[in-house]
């Protein structure tokens, strides 16, 4: 998708990014900093949250579980996690991206 805009940001070392042309913002909720709602064929909808939390939030299993609930999946363990997850690395900070 083309790039429609980025996201404002300050010199104090914040991430920034690009909004792809059609996602339009969300209203935000507990813990985001940003909301992205995108619409797709027949009504379709999908939601881009991004959130920012003091400490590691719980841990990752911790907020992957609270993220499954939202979507009314059940929890993971671990080992259920594994094949789910994919690190990124992002200004030299390890991150996880998981296929819910």
């Amino acid at each position: 998708m083309p790039a429609a805009q980025a996201s404002t940001a300050d010199a104090g070392g914040k991430l920034t990014w690009t909004v792809p042309t059609g996602w339009q913002e969300g209203q935000l909720a507990q813990f985001l900093v940003a909301k992205y709602v995108i619409a797709g064929d027949g009504g379709a909808q999908a939601a881009v949250n991004v959130s920012s939390l003091a400490g590691d939030g719980g841990g990752f299993l911790a907020n992957v579980n609270r993220w499954r609930g939202q979507l009314g999946l059940p929890p993971f363990t671990e080992a259920d996690l594994l094949p789910y997850e994919n690190q990124i690395d992002v200004i030299g900070s390890p991150y996880g991206i998981v296929d819910l």
